[in-house]
């Protein structure tokens, strides 16, 4: 073999090689006091190759694991982390990888022992000045002390959480009045998890006159103590109306006993009293938000001004307000949980408006509910208090499809009411025919809960059915196939009924009417 010429700038090899040789030297003792200082570091040291792959972790990493140095790292670095962890940890360190950019995640690794501890390993990759990565250094430090604080915080205020909702709920009326003229339905949603319970509420009470006081409010603050306080505001609300009957005055004797109590504390409230004919409301307002009136699908603000609880004896007292009740009102009132969960007030206030003016709303027998799911997404960040007042008489009806046994009951409560007013045979029968085959369209498209509503005019029967399924259409149509057992309903409703209309609830579900005319 012929011999390689060596450099014309070299005389001899020594003279070549003796430069390589003390290079090499310098870098294995350059290397060897890099790991004795690595070493020396309470927390865990690591490099990986530029694809990722392990290729140094100091003593540290051995005496957590227990694993001896003669285990092949890249096995026994993923084989040490949790199960749980894995999936993650590779999915961080591949995209940080391909982004050429640092990564930071959080792992547990066996220990010695089998148990587990926590670990922030972070790592940085060490490039060339064209980009290209020479290799990536990285440290692990145990975080499982701090971790663990952190768990034993989080159960104890889910706990304090959960202590301060049940005071809440049990605050809150168990039942709502039931009363000739008016019909009530309130709902009471609290925070997501990770924010606290506040100091929402709604109250209904009947005076001995049978003059009916509903309020709502919002204690400031969060946690226990704001729902110890809002129980204590609404019941002083609750005595008051015994010797005092303006709601500007009940206000002024709460803000009195507020003060007292809470000195530092701010209360928004609205307190109405509902006379005993349901003709009109007298009410009065403590920095709340404005209640809102529905009539013949038209929204109206009941506005009325004064400063909230606690502060409320700086300015001169405001009059009461009074307002005509019409039959088919309704009155909602409400805490800014309703509007603000998605910190945009105006998308808020305009979705809100949007359901307050759908004719659903006006037939389902729980307009709380639906509003409470129409209106908002969760996770949200405060709690929400509706409640809604009806001026009318109806006979509604709700039941979950999946229950067959409430489901006949309802079909045999409609008939019999149908049969009190109604003295034509065919007319019972068609509408029995619409009810079942509305019941069944929702029991195959929609399962869930169903709400039901007969309005008994004076020449036509009204019916409305609610779910809280998928969007549908009312078809014309019958099925080509002759055989076919679906697609048949709607098609026979039309046929029975006069008049058949679809109102699409957002983000809740459907509301179809049906009239058959007599």
């Amino acid at each position: 073999m012929e011999e390689k010429a060596l450099p014309r700038s070299f005389s001899s090899v020594s003279e070549f090689v003796e430069p390589q040789l003390q290079q090499g030297l310098e870098a294995a003792q350059l290397q060897a006091e890099w790991i004795a200082v690595a070493d020396t570091l309470p927390i865990i040291v690591f490099t990986l190759r530029p694809e990722g792959i392990i290729e140094f972790v100091n003593s540290r990493w051995y005496e957590l694991t227990g694993l001896g140095k003669d285990a092949v790292l890249e096995e026994a670095w993923m084989s040490t982390a949790h199960p749980d962890d894995v999936e993650a940890t590779v999915a961080i360190l591949q995209e940080a990888i391909g982004a050429r950019a640092a990564f930071s995640l959080e792992v547990r690794a066996r220990t010695a022992d089998g148990s587990y501890r926590w670990l922030r390993v972070q790592a940085a990759p060490l490039q060339l000045p064209g980009g290209n990565i020479v290799r990536w250094f990285g440290v692990g430090i145990d975080i499982d002390e701090v971790k663990r604080m952190q768990e034993e915080l989080e159960q104890r205020r889910r706990r304090d959480r959960h202590i301060a909702a049940a005071f809440q709920r049990a605050s809150l009326p168990s039942l709502l009045p039931q009363v000739s003229g008016l019909q009530f339905d309130a709902v009471y949603v609290p925070a997501g998890e990770e924010a606290e319970v506040g100091g929402d509420w709604y109250d209904t009470i009947e005076l001995d006159d049978g003059s009916m006081v509903i309020s709502v409010g919002d204690v400031s603050g969060k946690g226990l103590e704001a729902a110890i306080a809002m129980n204590k505001v609404r019941h002083a609300m609750g005595v008051v109306p015994l010797y005092e009957r303006d709601p500007g005055k009940i206000l002024d004797a709460a803000d009195w006993f507020f003060r007292k109590r809470y000195p530092d504390a701010i209360v928004t409230a609205f307190v109405a009293v509902i006379s005993p004919d349901r003709r009109s409301i007298c009410y009065a307002n403590a920095g709340h938000l404005y209640p809102l009136l529905r009539r013949n699908g038209e929204v109206l603000e009941l506005r009325s001004s004064g400063l909230p609880l606690g502060v409320r004896h700086l300015s001169t007292p405001e009059p009461s307000c009074e307002f005509e009740i019409e039959s088919g009102d309704m009155l909602i009132l409400y805490t800014d949980g309703l509007t603000e969960w998605s910190h945009d007030w105006d998308e808020g206030e305009r979705a809100l408006h949007a359901i307050v003016r759908s004719d659903a709303i006006a037939h389902t027998p729980l307009p709380a509910r639906l509003l409470a799911s129409a209106c908002t997404s969760a996770p949200f960040r405060d709690d929400i208090a509706i409640l809604t007042v009806s001026f009318k008489n109806a006979s509604p009806w709700s039941f979950q499809t999946a229950n067959a046994y409430e489901a006949i009951s309802a079909r045999k409560e409609v008939i019999e009411y149908l049969q009190r007013h109604i003295d034509d045979p065919s007319i019972i029968t068609s509408a029995e025919v619409v009810f079942g085959e509305l019941i069944g369209n929702v029991v195959r498209h929609a399962p869930g809960p169903v709400e039901i509503e007969i309005e008994y005019k004076e020449h036509a029967i009204v019916m409305h059915v609610i779910d809280s399924g998928p969007k549908f259409t009312l078809t014309t149509a019958l099925p080509l196939d002759v055989l076919s057992e679906s697609g048949r309903g709607i098609p026979l409703i039309r046929t029975v009924s006069d008049d058949l209309h679809l109102e699409r609830i957002s983000e809740y579900g459907n509301h179809v009417r049906a009239t058959i005319r007599i």
